[in-house]
């Protein structure tokens, strides 16, 4: 579901100082001393709380989330820590990580982060090959966790859901658009994915959700999209969230060596091998194809242009097969 503001996710509330107050209050951190939004992101309304002596990152759950989808996500990163992946820590009351307060007849669930630094959306920054390396073993490790949730959730986003994406959403297009996703909409009816390997995945490795704090150590965010899903459906989405440049060249030797990373540690398959370049070009078409349809439903989000743009830039570069030889460095 698209909303038109952060606040549209939240029922519209916007008192946002005696939500914060009252979390100083009962958790005891101290004065309070103001907020500042985090406008990235699609799905829940995130901010940094200040005290008087430290800050936190709180995440507000959207009030469409059930009281069983909130407590999903607070066992999948409760496993996460648990397993040794680096997600900030999240601080409980009463023995409790999900928080509950009542805001103008609203019960809003929410709970409380470390805060472990900016994001590297937030920072400008590329992913250096230290930082590629770091990454491909958060991925590999939450790939291989047996979280044992076995129930899936629809997510428009996911390349999996491309047929029908297009389906619904294609009149959104613009005609340039839509005759270079029309090729790839058609190779893409003969896949398969009962024969790819499935396992847990964060579903949304990008740089919004990758945090660097002062000792270049990366920690990770935002297990919203986290699902039972065939693994080319992580790899595809990391290497067009954080090796996709301006520059082809740049673009491919990004991609090669995260892929080098990623398989010396969890190995990919024939047939994920044979299948990348294909998704990677389905999931650049997702892109435009949703954010096409934002803007024809007139809602305005931050990065909403990013990913318009990051879409058609990754299939203008035309990248194949022949490019994508990782496999042949090992």
């Amino acid at each position: 579901m698209e909303y038109k503001s952060s606040y549209d996710r939240i029922n519209n509330i916007s008192d946002i100082d005696y939500i914060s107050r009252k979390i100083c209050k009962d958790y005891g951190f101290g004065k309070y001393t103001g907020y500042q939004l985090i406008e990235i992101g699609y799905e829940d309304f995130n901010y940094i709380l200040f005290t008087d002596n430290n800050k936190y990152v709180v995440k507000i759950l959207n009030t469409e989330r059930d009281l069983s989808s909130c407590n999903r996500l607070i066992s999948i990163l409760s496993k996460s820590i648990k397993e040794g992946v680096p997600v900030p820590n999240i601080y409980s009351i009463n023995n409790q990580l999900l928080y509950e307060i009542n805001v103008q007849d609203t019960l809003l669930r929410l709970f409380v982060m470390e805060y472990s630094g900016k994001s590297f959306w937030e920072l400008g920054k590329e992913l250096n090959n230290d930082e590629l390396k770091q990454v491909a073993f958060i991925a590999a490790k939450i790939n291989s966790i047996d979280y044992n949730i076995k129930e899936t959730f629809y997510d428009e986003w996911t390349v999996t859901n491309l047929l029908k994406e297009y389906k619904k959403k294609n009149e959104s297009l613009l005609e340039e658009d839509k005759k270079i996703i029309q090729p790839i909409i058609h190779s893409f009816m003969n896949l398969d994915f009962n024969r790819f390997k499935y396992c847990y995945i964060h579903g949304d490795i990008i740089k919004a959700n990758l945090l660097l704090d002062s000792n270049n150590n990366i920690s990770i965010i935002d297990f919203s999209a986290f699902n039972y899903l065939p693994r080319i459906v992580e790899i595809t989405a990391l290497l067009l969230g954080l090796c996709l440049t301006d520059d082809r060249n740049s673009t491919i030797y990004k991609m090669n060596q995260f892929l080098n990373y990623y398989h010396s540690i969890n190995p990919l398959n024939d047939l994920e091998i044979e299948y990348l370049p294909l998704l990677l070009k389905s999931l650049a078409s997702m892109y435009i194809i949703q954010t096409s349809f934002i803007v024809s439903e007139s809602l305005d989000y931050v990065e909403n242009e990013y990913w318009l743009l990051e879409g058609r830039k990754y299939l203008n570069m035309n990248i194949n097969e022949k490019d994508l030889q990782f496999i042949k460095k090992m």
